[in-house]
Order: C-alpha cells, then sequence, then structure tokens
C-alpha cells in the first residue's frame, strides 16, 4: 500500500465523487491501440472552482472514446513534454483481484504511480504547452516512428505489444 509521501499527494484525491481537474507534464511517450491513449502525467497542480492549488504525485491517464458515440471526437494530440489540464475521474487502481492474477496497482506503484485518471471527453484534454527539449523531441520522434513501423508490418495485436514493449 503506497502511502501519502506529502500532504500535497494527489492520491489524497482519489475515489471523489465528482470529476477532477489536474495538470501537469506528460511524463512519458503516449501509447494505445484502437482508438485509446494512455500515458503518465507528472501532475502539479489541482484546478478547483475557485482556486488552484498546488499538488504532486504520478497518475496514469487513459483518453478513451465511449463506445457508445456513433463518431467519435478526437482527443487533442498529446506528446512526451507537453503540459496538459485534464478533467476526468480519478481512482486508485485496483488490486489484486483474483489469486495469482495481475496486481495493476502494485504494478503502477512499483512505476510511483498513485492513481488512475479517465476521461472520454476530448473536451475535457487541453493543452496549455507544447515545450519539449531538443533530446525529448528526437526521442519521442524516433518512437512515433517505430510504432508506426511495428503497426505497419506486425499483424497481430499481441505481436505488436510485444514488440513495442521490447523497442519502446
Amino acid at each position: 500500500e503506497m502511502e501519502n509521501r506529502s500532504p500535497r499527494s494527489v492520491s489524497s484525491l482519489a475515489g471523489a465523487t465528482e470529476e477532477i481537474t489536474v495538470a501537469g507534464i506528460v511524463a512519458d511517450a503516449p501509447s494505445g491501440a484502437s482508438g485509446e491513449t494512455d500515458f503518465t502525467l507528472d501532475v502539479n497542480t489541482v484546478v478547483a472552482p475557485n482556486d488552484t492549488i498546488g499538488a504532486a504525485g504520478k497518475v496514469r491517464v487513459s483518453l478513451a472514446p465511449s463506445p457508445w458515440t456513433e463518431e467519435p471526437t478526437p482527443f487533442p494530440q498529446v506528446q512526451e513534454g507537453n503540459r496538459v489540464r485534464i478533467t476526468g475521474a480519478l481512482q486508485r487502481p485496483p488490486g489484486l483481484r483474483n489469486p495469482g492474477g495481475f496486481n495493476y496497482r502494485a504494478y503502477l506503484e512499483r512505476r510511483s504511480i498513485c492513481c488512475t485518471l479517465y476521461t472520454n471527453t476530448p473536451s475535457q484534454v487541453v493543452t496549455l504547452s507544447r515545450d519539449r527539449g531538443l533530446v525529448t523531441k528526437s526521442v519521442g520522434s524516433a518512437r512515433q516512428f517505430v510504432r508506426a513501423q511495428i503497426q505497419k508490418y506486425v499483424l497481430s495485436d499481441g505481436g505488436q505489444a510485444v514488440l513495442q514493449a521490447l523497442l519502446l
């Protein structure tokens, strides 16, 4: 069980009934399949209705169109190093559900990620700045190229996932 290391920890807000707006820096290259985008957000701000509060913590973000939407609006393009503001459901990740099964919470905690944030509304994702250093841009571009080549030449989803895990 990951403990709150700081009174500013974003994990203390997880599980709220209303959606929460957070802002921070995209900490890794976004990935995903079938319209979903996943990335780690290094949160530094929680945006409240009348105030902005400093906060700290890493959150695993999933942007996925609603399965009930006929023609979903695309989400804004998010890249490593971007500063973004996202509104969504902030939750503690599920732990071990079945004996011997995958423990998603422990997996994320090993990566210092405290919470998950889900949204299916593209308008709730706003890119505030696109400041990216030269190295981040180069690495990001190389990752995008490799990902595109894998998707182009490897037909099975399982094969794509394995190659991306190994190479990226």
